[in-house]
């Protein structure tokens, strides 16, 4: 399962229920506040020291050690939960693989069309380009979500 897989090369999960359990109960009152309040999320706090959190469809977050090392305060970790199921309500991870998906097959086209592969690798720097603007606007849209929710929960 890529799930337990991903885990795994982040260090696994930190296993301290009382942490877990912080953690738990601000994602969730966050979660409340969401489009989505009905729908089970999971937070998993990875032991790795590397400042980084992430979402996977299906409401999956994952927070480093690293990060939470440095939220100074309970507001800090709500934003970036937040933010992070921003991305799980706004569906990022599938729309940016039904373009990446998209893309990839007009870069491809392009190439056989023209019988060039530098036309081809042109097409697919362009596809990257505009993927790279795409994930752009995703960020914005998930920190507008994720201060919407910090708002509605206080």
């Amino acid at each position: 399962m890529l799930f337990r897989s991903l885990v795994k090369s982040f260090g696994g999960e930190i296993n301290d229920p009382e942490v877990q359990r912080y953690v738990d109960s601000v994602g969730n009152l966050l979660v409340k506040t969401t489009e989505m309040s009905d729908t089970k999320f999971t937070f998993t706090i990875l032991d790795n020291e590397i400042v980084n959190a992430f979402a996977l469809p299906g409401g999956y977050i994952h927070i480093t050690r690293g990060l939470m090392a440095l939220a100074n305060n309970e507001a800090e970790l709500a934003g970036v939960l937040g933010h992070e199921i921003g991305h799980v309500t706004a569906h990022h991870s599938a729309q940016l693989y039904t373009r990446s998906i998209l893309t990839q097959i007009l870069a491809t086209g392009i190439g056989i069309a023209t019988g060039s592969d530098a036309l081809g690798q042109v097409a697919t720097q362009g596809a990257d380009v505009y993927l790279k603007g795409y994930s752009r606007e995703n960020e914005y849209e998930a920190d507008s979500l994720g201060v919407r929710y910090l708002l509605r929960a206080g």
